[in-house]
């Protein structure tokens, strides 16, 4: 299998696993659930964040899969990540 790890989108509700996922070459992105421990106001400036899998949305084109997430709490900002060939 030639599947790279750019190609891949990790989440997790776990800091410590978003960073491991981001070291391997991973896309990753931090869910915060509720319930789950406070999220650092460092953690949230260095990573995307969404609240929930509602907030993540995949579309393939031309081979490549875009991630649209709602970043931090106040929901206001968006950003798009571009991810390799999906094939």
């Amino acid at each position: 299998m030639q599947w790279q790890p750019s190609n891949t989108l990790f989440l997790s509700d776990n800091v410590k696993e978003i960073d491991a996922a981001t070291k391997a070459g991973m896309n990753a992105i931090l869910v915060d659930r509720l319930g789950n421990a406070p999220i650092s106001a460092m953690d949230q400036d260095r990573m995307d964040i969404a609240q929930s899998l509602q907030d993540i949305s995949l579309t393939a084109i031309g081979g490549e899969a875009d991630v649209f997430d709602e970043k931090h709490i106040d929901g206001n900002k968006a950003e798009q990540h571009q991810f390799g060939t999906a094939s």
